[in-house]
């Protein structure tokens, strides 16, 4: 599987750290959903994910430096979310 979409669905509560373990996702949407609280430290583990879109979901925590371990992220959107904690040299 490459791309895992679940957006617009109304999901809430956390972000599961299962979604991790897709080693092989290219593209992951998670956008337009009630998730709250973290960014599980586990999606670091996509190191082949190009595309992550958590936009617009209700996550108010720091956001996790395991992140920066997705080399190959190309298009992160994080827009009307309320996350904290980004680098000034994040790129």
């Amino acid at each position: 599987m490459k791309y895992l979409n679940f957006d617009n669905n109304s999901f809430n509560g956390e972000i599961l750290s299962w979604f991790g373990c897709f080693t092989e996702l290219q593209g992951l949407f998670l956008y337009l959903n009630n998730f709250i609280g973290v960014i599980p430290s586990t999606l670091g583990n996509l190191s082949k994910l190009e595309k992550l879109n958590l936009f617009s979901n209700n996550l108010e925590a720091k956001f996790p430096l395991t992140i920066g371990n997705l080399s190959n992220l190309k298009d992160l959107y994080l827009g009307n979310t309320c996350l904290s904690g980004l680098k000034s040299g994040f790129r």
